[in-house]
């Protein structure tokens, strides 16, 4: 995996939505102009979202970043200007099998697929069971997402491809007694996620990973590369999926539209993230800790 050319005395990692994005899902004008000069100066920063590297690519095109950008809640590490995927860990095939059957059996229909086929990232779909997935679609489609594809079978996908992720999305009742059935029938196998579309208030997503995929091992993976200790990491986040590198961060920096138990565990608050919060936050901090000439 190649980074920077030296090795970096600090590093910055920001979650995107709800923390590095404004509300409407995008980088403001402030951020992007003061990202772009910074990293420009070598600012040792790069993100961790639960967000696909194609569509992490279109919110912060143009921004010169170097280092390698964690997705899928840290299920892949990868590139930000080639693609090329540094790692990628996916289910194993028996439990991919298992988990699509078991989502079938309990909502009545196939969950959506996100898979890698060695070439090539894929998000699969055979239907549109409801609005939800609908809005989900139509965005796809809106930022042509070339991984978008609808199939005649998700079961074929799960014996051809490696799977990274499903995604089923519901109303909160129907998925709260999912997440309840997923948690017993796979104790302590999946990484399960459940949280609201903050785009599109009226639905719920689950997102169901391997047990292992988690921002912090993948951040770990970066420092070990860098060979920098968590002491020498600053993380911003604002929901449960960012819970894991902010227990091992030296500092750990939650904005101010966090959940509750992610505040709690954070070293600093700021700002909301409709503020640019973030990028002030880096830009004061950057100036006292960048090198000089």
């Amino acid at each position: 995996m190649k980074t920077a050319k030296n090795q970096l005395r600090h590093l910055y990692i920001s979650d995107l939505d709800g923390t590095l994005l404004c509300p409407r899902g995008t980088l403001s004008r402030f951020s992007r102009e003061q990202l772009t000069k910074m990293l420009s100066e070598g600012l040792p920063f790069t993100v961790a979202t639960a967000r696909s590297l194609e569509s992490v690519r279109v919110i912060l095109k143009g921004l010169p970043l170097r280092l390698p950008v964690i997705h899928f809640n840290g299920a892949m590490i990868s590139d930000f200007s080639t693609g090329q995927h540094f790692s990628v860990l996916s289910f194993e095939q028996s439990l991919a099998q298992l988990v699509a059957e078991f989502t079938i059996s309990r909502m009545g229909h196939w969950p959506y697929v996100s898979s890698f086929d060695g070439e090539h990232d894929h998000l699969s779909y055979e239907d549109i069971p409801n609005l939800g997935y609908d809005w989900y679609v139509k965005e796809r489609v809106k930022s042509k997402d070339p991984r978008l594809r609808q199939v005649p079978r998700v079961d074929k996908i799960l014996d051809e491809e490696s799977t990274i992720c499903f995604t089923v999305v519901s109303g909160f009742d129907v998925l709260n007694v999912f997440r309840q059935q997923l948690e017993q029938q796979f104790p302590n196998r999946l990484r399960i996620r459940f949280f609201q579309n903050p785009y599109d208030r009226d639905w719920y997503w689950i997102t169901i990973q391997p047990y292992a995929a988690t921002k912090a091992t993948a951040i770990k993976r970066l420092l070990q590369e860098q060979r920098m200790s968590a002491q020498d990491l600053t993380v911003f986040g604002d929901h449960c999926n960012d819970q894991e590198m902010f227990e091992i961060a030296g500092r750990a920096i939650a904005v101010a539209n966090a959940i509750e138990e992610l505040r709690a565990l954070s070293t600093h608050q700021i700002g909301h993230h409709g503020d640019d919060s973030v990028v002030e936050f880096i830009r004061q901090d950057w100036q006292l800790i960048r090198p000089r000439d």
